[in-house]
């Protein structure tokens, strides 16, 4: 009888105890859910006017789809691009985009394509982004892989040049100097010199396709 009046009480305890429990979930979950900031909207009064009738908006569904005058052509893929993947020597991650342009004069076509590169700062067309037409330079600042530390052009003698969207190393000479010798990141063989005439400065490329030619940029 003993036992099974302590089994008895031993059951109403721990029911009272579990009760008990999922009581105070209860009272502190009414709680939280009753504690609510409304935090006042302030705004300039000719906003608030043109809002102040305007509380809510529907949605258009009948709208109306246009559809293309022209056939197509299902042979071709569908979202691919010409593009090349590849790793530069200093293994930074390069992509190429070639860009499809009609011949001109005498039948000389530009080669223009965009390409991006891992190691490069802020570019024509974004970060890392630059536009590589027949041949252009440009000045940058400073990056991280080669000086050290990052930092915007100031137009000084302390920023770097980027020649077809290949940074430009001091080989010889002093930095926009006259006579300075460069080279590219990735070695192309060119014989890359800073020259300035009447006060403007270009520089002056030799290779196999190229002999003395001058890319103007100052």
């Amino acid at each position: 009888m003993k036992k099974i009046l302590v089994v008895l009480f031993t059951i109403f305890c721990s029911t009272s105890i579990v009760a008990q429990i999922l009581e105070d979930r209860g009272k502190n979950d009414s709680t939280a859910i009753q504690d609510t900031i409304i935090l006042p909207l302030n705004l300039p009064d000719k906003y608030r006017d043109l809002l102040k009738d305007h509380h809510s908006d529907n949605i258009n569904s009948d709208y109306e789809i246009i559809k293309p005058n022209r056939s197509l052509d299902n042979s071709y893929a569908v979202g691919t691009i010409i593009g090349e993947a590849n790793v530069s020597q200093t293994g930074g991650a390069t992509y190429q985009i070639p860009i499809e342009v009609p011949k001109g004069v005498a039948g000389f076509q530009p080669d223009i394509s965009i390409s991006y590169s891992s190691q490069s700062g802020a570019g024509l067309l974004g970060y890392g982004w630059s536009l590589n037409a027949s041949s252009f330079v440009t000045r940058i600042g400073k990056s991280y892989y080669y000086d050290g530390m990052t930092e915007s052009p100031d137009l000084s003698n302390t920023d770097n040049l980027i020649l077809n969207g290949q940074r430009l190393i001091l080989s010889s000479g002093t930095n926009f100097v006259n006579g300075a010798k460069y080279r590219t990141e990735i070695e192309g063989y060119n014989d890359i010199t800073y020259k300035i005439k009447n006060a403007h400065a270009y520089l002056e490329v030799n290779n196999e396709r190229w002999k003395n030619f001058r890319i103007w940029f100052d």
